[in-house]
């Protein structure tokens, strides 16, 4: 090969690339920090999907069997948001463990929370 078609010559393609999991800047083909791939691009994960996926079932079967009024969507919207941090909380734990990002679990455990104090909140204020 000659000299300008060397890929020694020519390593642009891997310059101060940014690590999708841990954000730090590197040049190879893999993170220094995390080991990561620079050539993968991370999506919301499955169990992410699932969580969601059954909080909302959980929802809508409290909401039908609840009697379909106002104190049965605070109370079945509450049920939701708590099965929905359990299993957030579920993810951040296996994620700590696989040492992989939590920032989104932990974003999410926390709107439930958050939301499901504001059910709690309304639905008292409902039945008094």
């Amino acid at each position: 090969m000659g000299a300008y078609g060397s890929p020694e010559l020519y390593p642009f393609e891997y310059m101060n690339r940014k690590c999708p999991r841990c954000g730090k800047a590197g040049n190879g083909k893999f993170c220094y920090e995390c080991g990561t791939s620079y050539g993968k691009k991370y999506y919301i994960r499955k169990a992410s999907a699932w969580v969601i996926s059954i909080s909302i079932v959980v929802f809508i079967l409290c909401f039908l069997a609840g009697g379909r009024d106002l104190k049965a969507f605070f109370l079945s919207a509450f049920v939701a948001f708590i099965v929905s941090f359990i299993g957030n909380v579920i993810c951040i734990f296996f994620c700590l463990i696989k040492k992989q990002s939590i920032k989104f679990h932990l974003s999410q455990a926390l709107f439930a929370m958050g939301m499901g104090c504001i059910s709690v909140l309304l639905f008292g204020l409902i039945c008094v």
